[in-house]
């Protein structure tokens, strides 16, 4: 692969990453509070917008930290697949 498109292709996969690091992160410290209600309330920002989401229970809450991860966990894998799949002809 031409140096340009490697670097181009590199920079995505790694944009990508750090997108959804920053999901998991803004999931993994998400406010709680709880309501006069009494409900629970997880609020948190993952675009960095301030358009927050707010999950009504723990068992949303722990599902999209998981997802979160999991997305996370795989972009990371797939930056390590293109570094082992690819290189940069001279």
């Amino acid at each position: 692969m031409d140096a340009a498109n490697y670097f181009a292709t590199y920079n995505w996969f790694e944009d990508t990453a750090y997108g959804f690091l920053y999901i998991l992160a803004a999931w993994e410290t998400a406010d709680h509070y709880v309501l006069p209600s009494g409900q629970h309330v997880w609020q948190a920002d993952p675009s960095g917008t301030g358009n927050y989401q707010q999950l009504y229970s723990y068992a949303d809450y722990l599902h999209k930290v998981s997802a979160a991860r999991y997305n996370a966990d795989n972009a990371q894998n797939n930056i390590a697949i293109f570094l082992d799949s690819q290189s940069v002809c001279p």
